[in-house]
């Protein structure tokens, strides 16, 4: 293994780890640096900073931690949460919280967060804000703005869907549109055409939370562009795209989702490969 430079500042002053409150710091160090040493060499990847020192991350050392990633760019220091195996709950530096979907990721400016509380968001994230200064959450089509409520956001580059569960927010989407939502509705934002808003049950938190999803007389087609997110899975689907499907899905199993939806709706699945099925 090569030698990694200050390593111990390096996890103190620009690395700093947030942990369960089951674990002490210096235990989830010791079991950091235990899976650094099992680590293969192509596994490590240099990460050039502009003007500055190269440091070494390692793509495999975090899998089932939280990592608080701090990284300084001139007078601004960006904050990222990255959540990589599973749902975790994180706390922010106001004591809202926010539990972050498995493989979403989070970003604020630590240095002036309690002045200006401005989040990016890519994945889905449950929020529970406290009151003070407005709380802004921005993804890649649209932005939610709040005093203190409760209220659930999914971002990528095609959709951008709010949940209120409590209070009030005000989204604004990229195309100059603005929506108020009350407890009980929710606006869904796509990248082609526009937006539109529904109502939905707001007395139970959001299914994922759970690890489970609920489809209500969705389409197939609706319910494997689902399951491609949330299984990171490729589909080719042979079958009639608009036939409706209702149920209750475990997410951490492939194998037991796709029989719960394709024994009733009669139909089958073939594994092309870890990443590539089949349905027909």
């Amino acid at each position: 293994m090569k030698k990694i430079y200050n390593i111990e500042d390096f996890l103190e002053n620009d690395f700093p780890l947030t942990v369960p409150s089951t674990i002490t710091k210096e235990k989830a160090k010791e079991k950091l640096f235990s899976k650094i040493d099992d680590l293969p060499e192509e596994s490590k990847t240099p990460v050039f900073h502009k003007r500055k020192k190269v440091h070494f991350l390692y793509s495999g050392i975090a899998a089932g931690i939280t990592i608080l990633i701090v990284l300084f760019a001139g007078m601004f220091n960006t904050t990222t949460v990255v959540n990589l195996s599973h749902n975790q709950h994180v706390n922010l530096p106001d004591q809202s919280k926010v539990m972050m979907k498995k493989g979403s990721e989070l970003k604020y400016i630590a240095k002036t967060y309690t002045k200006k509380r401005v989040l990016e968001l890519s994945g889905e994230a449950f929020f529970d804000v406290t009151k003070g200064e407005s709380f802004i959450v921005k993804g890649e089509l649209g932005s939610v703005k709040v005093l203190g409520t409760s209220f659930n956001v999914r971002s990528n580059e095609k959709e951008f869907i709010v949940k209120c569960y409590s209070g009030k927010v005000l989204v604004k989407t990229n195309f100059n549109k603005e929506e108020i939502l009350n407890p009980g509705k929710q606006i869904r934002i796509n990248s082609y055409d526009g937006h539109s808003v529904s109502g939905f049950d707001s007395e139970f938190l959001p299914r994922w939370q759970y690890n489970e999803i609920m489809f209500k007389e969705q389409t197939l087609k609706e319910i494997f562009q689902e399951l491609e997110i949330i299984f990171d899975t490729e589909f080719f689907l042979d079958i009639d795209l608009n036939r409706k499907y209702s149920g209750l899905i475990p997410t951490q199993n492939i194998d037991q989702a796709l029989q719960m939806i394709c024994i009733p709706m009669g139909i089958k699945f073939d594994k092309v490969d870890y990443k590539t099925v089949r349905i027909y």
